[in-house]
Formats: structure tokens, C-alpha cells, sequence
């Protein structure tokens, strides 16, 4: 979303995801990946880069205060990943059942 706001070139995300509701607890921070830069885009025309932040609970920390000040209407988007970092650290498929 954040490319489709800012007219940014992106690419088809490979069929993988983190499974998480935080950062910090993302399969991409147990893998001990870089947390920045995180983006944020909203329909008003306000576009954020954070260029870097100590960790990933501090990216967190940054990315909600500034969606909150934007009036939560923001679309977000987390650090760039690599394909070898998303098949690595993310989860292919459902979830599983319990």
C-alpha cells in the first residue's frame, strides 16, 4: 500500500509471512534481521521513512506513534526483506490448528 501511495516501484511478495500482531516478535526478529527502515504512506500525502532504530521494539515504538499522530489512516510497510530472508524466517501457508 505504501508503494501505491508514494508511486514507489514494488515487486509480487513471495507466499510467506512473519505471524505476528509486533514486531518484536516476529519470526524476522527472532532471526535477528535489521528492523529498518520501516515506511508509512497515508491518503493525505504525509510519507514517512524511519532510516534506523536501535531494535525492533523501538521500531514499533516509532512506527505507532507516528500512525497515531497521522490519525491511524496510514498504510505501514516494514523493512525490505530479501527472497533468501523471507524463505529463511517467514512461515509458508495456514496456520496451524488448534
Amino acid at each position: 500500500m505504501v508503494a501505491a501511495f508514494t508511486g514507489l516501484p514494488f515487486w509480487v511478495p513471495i507466499q510467506r509471512d512473519e505471524r505476528t500482531r509486533r514486531a518484536p516478535m516476529s519470526s524476522f526478529a527472532n532471526g535477528d534481521l535489521r528492523p529498518y527502515p520501516p515506511t508509512l504512506a497515508d491518503p493525505r500525502g504525509v510519507e514517512t521513512v524511519v532510516s534506523k532504530v536501535p531494535t525492533w521494539k523501538w521500531m514499533e515504538r516509532v512506527s505507532r506513534k507516528i500512525c497515531t499522530e497521522v490519525g491511524s489512516t496510514a498504510a505501514t510497510c516494514k523493512a525490505p526483506r530479501t527472497g533468501r530472508e523471507v524463505k529463511e524466517w517467514g512461515y509458508y501457508g495456514p496456520f496451524p490448528r488448534r
